[in-house]
């Protein structure tokens, strides 16, 4: 059940149209409702964190897509670079270093864990209960 505290919710994280919703469901089952009313009052004018107005009206249904007609469009909306047919696939320098900065990230915090762990063991924690 759609309520005025969850209309509000929605208000407050930018989705004036979900919050325009559930006032209006609120209002088709008690019109009376002052709480739903002021509320909805307060919205009005007010947009989507988006720029919309109401989102749901304002956008068209799907359309049926093969996945090798979205590949690149999403390629390009992403910023990533679309690779020529038959190339290597060798990745670009800025690419390779983020990868490896991420794998000595991760090789620093395992060899952190062991170390822990091994601490742990020295002291006796290790296969105890917590108190």
């Amino acid at each position: 059940m759609d309520t005025l505290t969850h209309a509000r919710v929605r208000a407050a994280q930018g989705d004036v149209a979900g919050a325009r919703r559930i006032l209006t469901a609120m209002l088709a089952r008690d019109p009376e409702d002052p709480g739903a009313r002021r509320l909805l009052g307060e919205l009005e004018g007010r947009t989507d964190a988006a720029g919309q107005v109401d989102a749901d009206e304002t956008l068209a249904p799907p359309e049926p897509c093969a996945a090798d007609e979205l590949a690149p469009r999403f390629r390009s909306l992403l910023g990533a670079k679309r690779r020529a047919a038959g190339s290597t696939g060798a990745r670009p320098a800025a690419e390779r270093r983020t990868a490896r900065a991420r794998i000595l990230r991760l090789e620093h915090w395992l060899a952190r864990v062991e170390r822990a762990g091994r601490a742990a063991a020295r002291c006796g924690l290790l296969g105890r209960e917590p108190r």
